[in-house]
C-alpha cells in the first residue's frame, strides 16, 4: 500500500468515470448526494474535464486503477464586496480499499493544493448518513452544522508559504515514481504468469 497521490490530468477522466461507476448503489448516493447511474456519471465526468475549477485528486491501488479520489470545486463567492476563495470537496474510496488511510491521505493533499491556490476556505455537504466523511471532518477539524436531511462542515484554512507549493510539487513526483513502479510490479507479474503458463 502506497499513500502517494496525484491531481489527474485530462487524460485519466476516463480512469475517473470507471472508479466512480464501480461505487455501490449507496456509495453513490453518499457522493453524489442523489441516485446516479452510470450515463449520469459518464456526463457528468465530460462535464468537468476541462473546467480548470474542478481538480480530481486520485489514489491509484496495486491493479494501476483509481481506488480513491477527491474532487475540489473552486468557488468565487463575494460576501458584503469582499472576495473568498472557497473549494467544496466531494470523495470517494472503494469499499475493498477503505480502512487504509487513503481518505486521510486525500484530505492532506486537497488541504495543501487547495492552500497552494491561495482557497481560503474548504466546505462540504454531506447526507447525516455518510458517517465516515462526518468522521473524518471532524478529524481534521471542520466545523460541523445542518440538521437530520444535510450536513454541513467547513474549514479555515493558512495563507500558503513556499514550503507549501514545494510540497505540493514533490508530492506530484513522487506519484509518478509510485505510479511506474506498481506499473512494473504488475508487468512482471504477468509475464511470470505467461511463464508458467507456457511451462
Amino acid at each position: 500500500m502506497s499513500f502517494a497521490t496525484h491531481i489527474i490530468t485530462p487524460y485519466e477522466y476516463v480512469a475517473y468515470a470507471t472508479h466512480l461507476k464501480r461505487l455501490s448503489k449507496d456509495d453513490r448516493y453518499c457522493r453524489f448526494r442523489t441516485f446516479t447511474s452510470d450515463e449520469t456519471i459518464e456526463a457528468y465526468v465530460k462535464k468537468i474535464q476541462n473546467n480548470p475549477n474542478e481538480i480530481v485528486i486520485a489514489h491509484y491501488g496495486d491493479d494501476c486503477g483509481i481506488d480513491g479520489s477527491l474532487q475540489l470545486s473552486i468557488i468565487e463567492n463575494t460576501i458584503q464586496e469582499v472576495r473568498k476563495k472557497i473549494a467544496e470537496l466531494s470523495m470517494s474510496v472503494l469499499p475493498e480499499s477503505r480502512g487504509k488511510w487513503i481518505a486521510d491521505t486525500l484530505i492532506e493533499h486537497a488541504i495543501l493544493h487547495a492552500r497552494t491556490l491561495q482557497v481560503e476556505q474548504l466546505v462540504t455537504t454531506c447526507n447525516p448518513s455518510n458517517k465516515t466523511m462526518l468522521h473524518i471532518a471532524k478529524r481534521i477539524g471542520m466545523e460541523i452544522d445542518g440538521d437530520f436531511e444535510e450536513k454541513n462542515a467547513e474549514l479555515l484554512l493558512q495563507k500558503p508559504g513556499i514550503e507549501t507549493i514545494s510540497l505540493d510539487i514533490f508530492r506530484q513526483q513522487l506519484w509518478t515514481i509510485d505510479y511506474v513502479n506498481k506499473k512494473t510490479a504488475n508487468a512482471v507479474s504477468e509475464i511470470w504468469k505467461t511463464f508458467y503458463t507456457n511451462v
